[in-house]
């Protein structure tokens, strides 16, 4: 149902927000810890606002989160949500999402019973609202943290797009971007099945310029393997990038081929973010460092 057209037709950002929240994100978290509050009585729901409200004015220097006293405003719930709605500082209204969120996984613990919206959801759902509105930040172990404090590095990104823009490598860089689309929308196993498409094509792209002879069904590691013989990493380099030849021989082709490159088999294979993010970072930085030596090495026209 969440599969709507503004959704698919969204144009990917180009750079995630770290400065600002918008109002539309505001009112899309409020709706997401509405979802599980809804499912607890209204008396008990509004004794644990009311310890939430009472954190956030210990924590923000207030003495009430609402200042008039009509009556419909009285629920404790409202209270936050209009104050959270109405924050104009960042890292205040990150102060709100945490001790909510954060709390909605303590209420889970204390609250032994079964929810059809768990904490779980709450989070995940927080987080894809994230990702929807390119904002810079997750929701991960009860704390808000930066994007950019992962390893999948935007500079890398970006180098690697560019590089890849030359029509010669327009193959390279339509699976690349596809990878990146797959894991925005977390499509993990899709992502590594991309990523490492772009790799390889990057290598058969070279060797075929270079008319450096290959067959097309050639696996990663055997066009990593003719890279090495052909001298496009130069001999005296060799050693000092033994490293990166074993990350490129066992990390991207190994990943892809244990966790996503064949048939599940009876039990789903469920491939985490962080090892798609990783995917994507270590294929970006090899398509860089390749790309870079098959310039220095191709004959100047």
């Amino acid at each position: 149902m969440n599969d709507i057209y503004s959704k698919r037709t969204k144009e990917q950002s180009e750079r995630l927000v770290y400065d600002k929240i918008s109002q539309k994100l505001k009112v899309q978290i409020v709706r997401t810890w509405q979802k599980f509050f809804k499912q607890l009585d209204k008396k008990e729901a509004e004794k644990l606002w009311s310890k939430i409200n009472d954190i956030i004015c210990d924590e923000h220097a207030k003495h009430t989160l609402l200042e008039d006293s009509f009556s419909s405003r009285y629920y404790e719930s409202y209270r936050c949500q209009d104050y959270f709605e109405s924050l104009a500082s960042l890292k205040e209204s990150l102060d709100v999402i945490e001790i909510v969120f954060r709390s909605i996984d303590m209420i889970t613990e204390i609250i032994r019973r079964r929810f059809s919206f768990t904490s779980k959801d709450a989070e995940d759902e927080l987080n894809e609202r994230f990702i929807e509105n390119d904002f810079g930040y997750k929701f991960t172990e009860g704390k808000i943290v930066r994007v950019d404090n992962q390893i999948l590095h935007k500079d890398i990104i970006d180098k690697t797009l560019n590089l890849t823009l030359n029509k010669l490598f327009a193959n390279a860089n339509e699976e690349y971007l596809s990878a990146l689309d797959h894991l925005k929308n977390n499509r993990n196993k899709e992502a590594l099945n991309d990523s490492l498409k772009s790799f390889e094509s990057t290598m058969k792209i070279i060797l075929l310029d270079l008319r450096w002879k290959y067959n097309e069904n050639d696996t990663a590691k055997k066009l990593i393997q003719i890279c090495f013989e052909r001298g496009l990493i130069p001999e005296y380099l060799q050693s000092h990038f033994s490293a990166l030849r074993t990350t490129l021989e066992s990390g991207i082709p190994t990943i892809r081929n244990k966790r996503s490159g064949h048939g599940q088999g009876p039990k789903k294979i469920v491939v985490p973010n962080n090892l798609a993010s990783y995917s994507l970072y270590i294929t970006g930085v090899s398509i860089n460092y390749l790309i870079e030596l098959f310039y220095e090495k191709k004959p100047s026209s």
